[in-house]
């Protein structure tokens, strides 16, 4: 089984709809694959996060008979969409539309699902750089692989509770979880960077989202392996924030929050972006 047979069949799995020997397949190529297993947790998240928040309602009468008198459909009607192939038999789909609360728990899977902020798996990696490199360039380089799913988070989680919990025991300074306005938390991250571990937090709103780069404040102003600019090392050992530009119009904002280095990354102008840290 190759990975993309193995990404075919994970949604099949995770709702236990696989046979036993494909499942089996599965399960081999999972305990040899980390990127596909990494994938399969996700999936597996993702059915936990739906089943956690949605809620059932019943659809009123006459928004049935609206939607099914504006589709030219009977009030029940199925769709089968048969396999491409014998061994994807399982993926046949099924759907019954009745009078009943399918279509807005449909809706709201699809909302939630939507909320949700998960990257393609893989290994989560810092980028490259020599033996010393600057926090604002780590930072920005972190986000752009963010963007393009280069970097994957390795816990999905909107629970500020459940991010403390993941990183506990596993850095040596405080993770600091703000409360963005507009944003949700989305997910979380740990590298280690020649020996300096290093927090990654993402906050998300619709397609936009900002990423935090958190550090052992006292590690970073000794500036090895990661180090500050001087403008900004000054700005952080005064109490006061660092607001740049970073490359492709980023706004970068460097700060102390006890005895933790924060610095986030948005595709905006600095100063909004500081901003909406200090509307907390």
């Amino acid at each position: 089984m190759n990975c993309r047979d193995a990404d075919e069949l994970m949604s099949a799995a995770v709702d236990g709809e696989l046979d036993s020997e494909t499942l089996r397949e599965l399960e081999e190529h999972l305990r040899q694959c980390f990127p596909c297993r990494m994938e399969f947790h996700l999936e597996k998240i993702t059915k936990h996060v739906v089943a956690k928040h949605l809620r059932r309602v019943q659809t009123p009468e006459s928004v049935t008979h609206h939607l099914f008198a504006l589709l030219a459909l009977p009030s029940s009607t199925q769709w089968a969409y048969p396999p491409h192939t014998e061994r994807h038999r399982h993926r046949r789909i099924s759907l019954s539309l009745r009078s009943s609360s399918v279509i807005p728990v449909a809706a709201g899977v699809a909302i939630l699902i939507g909320g949700i902020f998960f990257f393609r798996s893989g290994i989560l990696r810092q980028p490259q750089f020599g033996d010393r490199a600057d926090v604002m360039e780590a930072a920005v380089a972190n986000y752009h692989a963010f963007r393009q799913g280069a970097m994957p988070v390795q816990l999905s989680s909107d629970d500020p509770e459940e991010v403390k919990r993941f990183f506990q025991g596993k850095i040596d300074f405080d993770v600091y979880l703000p409360t963005i306005a507009g944003y949700q938390l989305a997910g979380a991250g740990i590298t280690d960077f020649k020996g300096m571990k290093c927090a990654h937090i993402v906050y998300r709103r619709d397609s936009t989202f900002i990423y935090l780069l958190q550090l052992h404040l006292e590690d970073v102003l000794r500036g090895v392996p990661l180090a500050l600019s001087r403008s900004a090392k000054g700005a952080v050992e005064r109490g006061d924030w660092y607001v740049a530009h970073g490359k492709d119009s980023c706004g970068v904002v460097i700060w102390g929050e006890a005895h933790t280095l924060c610095s986030a990354v948005a595709s905006m102008r600095g100063k909004d972006l500081a901003s909406l840290f200090s509307e907390e």
